[in-house]
């Protein structure tokens, strides 16, 4: 578990520029499920199109959105 929740921490670090300014705004548990579902090859299925939307471009997994 502490695996995925420093892999998750990337992921957030990720999501700034170089200043740190938030390319794009995702929850905890949203980051933990976008690293799950990449580590574990998967597809994340949501209905969350506000967090997802905007950073779904950068590829880290295949999101479905349902809704």
């Amino acid at each position: 578990m502490e695996k995925v929740i420093l892999d998750a921490c990337a992921v957030i670090a990720f999501f700034r520029d170089e200043e740190g300014a938030a390319v794009a705004r995702i929850s905890l548990a949203d980051c933990f499920a976008l690293t799950l579902a990449h580590r574990e090859s998967g597809i994340l299925v949501t209905s969350d199109r506000k967090e997802f939307e905007p950073i779904a471009h950068f590829n880290i997994c295949p999101i479905e959105f349902i809704r």
